[in-house]
């Protein structure tokens, strides 16, 4: 009897520990044109029908170490994931601020973002095709850049194809 319940309480314990590994999994959305261009949100979930959730995280597009934060919300009916992201390149030289607006069609998680991006004081926009899913496996966040002359490539960061 005491071994029944100890198998069971290990095979609960490995759930639970399952379940909590899933709930902690980043969410990423990649620019399909420029697979480089990936957004991880650091353990984002999908928000519930009708609801919005904070999105935190970065792209290491290039190496960079570039922040990203914005909002997520989604239908009430659930067929649409809009988000609002803006993502910083403080170690491209002049600056780089991206800003994409992106819907995903539920459930397929497919859709596009449409961007404006800031650099050195010029403007550019556009739009491209993205795919959200959990990352497999989470990308690490970069210290600095690790590509040589990374730093001295102009208009090759943010999503799209420049």
């Amino acid at each position: 009897m005491y071994q029944m319940h100890l198998r069971i309480g290990v095979i609960g314990f490995v759930a639970l520990l399952a379940l909590a590994s899933v709930a902690r999994a980043d969410y990423c959305i990649t620019d399909q044109g420029n697979t480089t261009y990936v957004l991880d949100g650091r353990g984002f979930t999908m928000p519930h029908k009708g609801q919005c959730k904070v999105w935190k995280g970065f792209t290491a597009q290039l190496g960079f170490n570039s922040p990203t934060a914005g909002t997520a919300c989604k239908s009430s009916d659930g067929s649409h994931l809009n988000l609002t992201l803006t993502t910083s390149y403080p170690e491209f030289p002049g600056g780089f601020l991206e800003i994409d607006s992106i819907t995903l069609d539920l459930p397929a998680q497919s859709g596009t973002s449409n961007f404006n991006s800031f650099s050195g004081g010029s403007q550019s926009a556009g739009s491209f095709l993205v795919m959200g899913a959990v990352c497999a496996p989470p990308p690490a966040i970069p210290a600095v850049s690790t590509i040589p002359g990374a730093a001295t490539v102009g208009g090759s960061v943010g999503g799209g194809q420049r």
